[in-house]
């Protein structure tokens, strides 16, 4: 019929894993990918959670046109974001033996 002690257990499993997911998640936070443009002309520094910690243009990039700069900001916030992903989801899979294949889970 119904087995109590296999619910009991993996409601134990699924509790351990909402414990590890938040020390990774807090970890997350701490972490830091730095991202640079192909001459360095934009510096980007971004921590796990997709928050952008710093931003550095060099004088290269302010001799740049308009449309020159807004294109190496973008490419260099979407490579920084797309690195940071990366890892979160690395680290998350870590945590979940790859449970939520490519899922984003919203504040995780």
């Amino acid at each position: 019929m119904f087995d109590k002690g296999n619910m009991f257990n993996a409601l134990r499993q699924a509790q351990n894993m909402k414990k590890q997911l938040k020390k990774v998640n807090k970890q997350l936070e701490k972490s830091y990918f730095d991202c640079n443009s192909k001459n360095n002309e934009v510096q980007i520094k971004i921590n796990g959670k997709m928050k952008i910690i710093s931003l550095k243009l060099s004088e290269s990039f302010s001799n740049a046109n308009e449309s020159a700069q807004q294109q190496l900001l973008l490419s260099t916030i979407n490579n920084a974001i797309n690195i940071a992903q990366k890892e979160s989801q690395k680290q998350m899979n870590a945590v979940t033996g790859g449970m939520l294949g490519d899922m984003k889970i919203p504040g995780l």
